[in-house]
């Protein structure tokens, strides 16, 4: 769904136009990147976002705040998509085969304990267990999500944060050792066990990257209002 020549040339008068009313500073470079992060979407619908953004927000849009605008905000989505996915509990339970609205919440619903029978055995009534889950999912969701859109970014440190300790509490548990053990590790948990730990080891290494990609993102952007700041005192002189 790459932005055709004119799409793009007209996408890049709107940043320049943006950047005007922002006072910000609009590079070639910086147009290139967004073309880049954005033109998998149709056209029409980022144009839209942007216009959107311009009469809502005292602050230049990013990449991702114009794709969410474009995708409905993901929060909102997971909130709807737990909803449905206590009410097939409720419905089917766990002999049962649960209906989905689509493949997001499916895959989000099963994340959390590897299959619909599990997950309907784990499930708490409610309280603060329940509650923890809710969180566990919501952030399962929006990470699937975003993999969905961008076809590789992993969850975000605040999703990560929240899934790592999803991870421990279930590790915990299981007795299996997370610095210390509950309980002598039973045979048929430690496949689970390892996979578990697996996929908490490749959260963390998601967290250190956000982080670097966050440190690499504000020196560029401290570099460009300095440059901004350079050039305005040329033109004051």
């Amino acid at each position: 769904m790459a932005w055709t020549k004119h799409e793009r040339g007209a996408f890049s008068l709107l940043l320049l136009a943006m950047g005007e009313v922002y006072n910000e500073s609009i590079s070639p470079e910086r147009i290139e990147l967004f073309c880049r992060l954005l033109d998998d979407l149709p056209f029409e619908a980022v144009e839209r976002a942007a216009e959107q953004h311009g009469r809502a927000s005292k602050f230049f849009p990013r990449p991702a705040e114009l794709r969410e605008m474009v995708h409905g905000n993901p929060v909102d989505k997971a909130e709807t998509a737990w909803t449905h996915l206590l009410h097939e509990v409720q419905r089917v339970g766990y002999m049962g085969k649960p209906s989905w609205p689509d493949e997001l919440t499916e895959d989000a619903a099963l994340g959390l304990f590897g299959s619909w029978r599990r997950l309907c055995e784990n499930l708490p009534a409610g309280g603060p267990e329940l509650v923890g889950i809710r969180k566990q999912f919501v952030a399962l969701y929006g990470a699937t999500m975003r993999k969905a859109q961008l076809g590789e970014l992993g969850p975000s440190r605040a999703e990560a944060s929240v899934l790592l300790s999803g991870l421990t509490q279930q590790l915990e548990r299981r007795g299996l050792p997370t610095g210390k053990r509950a309980r002598p590790v039973a045979a048929r948990d430690v496949d689970a066990g390892i996979a578990l730990r697996q996929v908490a080891r490749l959260i963390v290494d998601q967290v250190q990257t956000c982080e670097e990609i966050e440190a690499v993102t504000r020196r560029h952007e401290e570099a460009a209002r300095a440059a901004a700041g350079e050039h305005k005192d040329e033109k004051a002189g």
